[in-house]
């Protein structure tokens, strides 16, 4: 009985309506900054987002322990290989409390493609409210929130949207 407590609450936080975005929130994510925030590769090296100044950044959210995140895998990779990447960057960001828990995750369920990173401090979570996962960002080629909650790679609409971005 105790086990099904805990696990529905992670169960819906970890769930988002399938095909639908989340309203998005224009004043809000007008003034945050996405450039600030730094994030570990698997090899420890920090990255920002400001590597991707001229592009579209589409972010994947997600962690370890998110079945409906590592479903949407297959899905990523396809739409990573189906766009131009001199226009477009996919990164996934793990939100995983521990380090060993986001690399477990990516060798455990084959997720190995694109570029993998690890928020490893709260900052980004917290000022991009995420409240669920998986999350889909897509931020504007000055680093700009232009989509605070975008459609899920599995949504056929999501791939159109992109290839029409100017």
């Amino acid at each position: 009985m105790m086990k099904k407590i805990l696990i529905l609450p992670v169960l819906l936080w970890c769930t988002a309506l399938k095909g639908q975005a989340l309203k998005d929130t224009s004043a809000y994510a007008a003034k945050l900054a996405a450039y600030q925030y730094q994030f570990a590769d698997t090899a420890g090296v920090q990255h920002s987002l400001e590597e991707f100044k001229g592009k579209y950044v589409y972010l994947d959210i997600w962690a370890s322990w998110c079945y409906p995140c590592r479903k949407e895998y297959p899905a990523l990779r396809e739409l990573a290989n189906n766009i131009d990447p001199r226009k477009i960057a996919v990164i996934s960001i793990s939100i995983d409390q521990q380090e060993y828990r986001w690399k477990g995750g990516m060798m455990g369920y084959g997720i190995n493609q694109g570029m993998q990173w690890w928020a490893h401090d709260t900052a980004f979570v917290t000022d991009f409210r995420v409240d669920r996962i998986p999350r889909f960002i897509l931020l504007d080629k000055q680093g700009k929130v232009m989509r605070f909650s975008m459609t899920r790679p599995s949504d056929a609409q999501t791939i159109t949207f992109l290839k029409n971005l100017k």
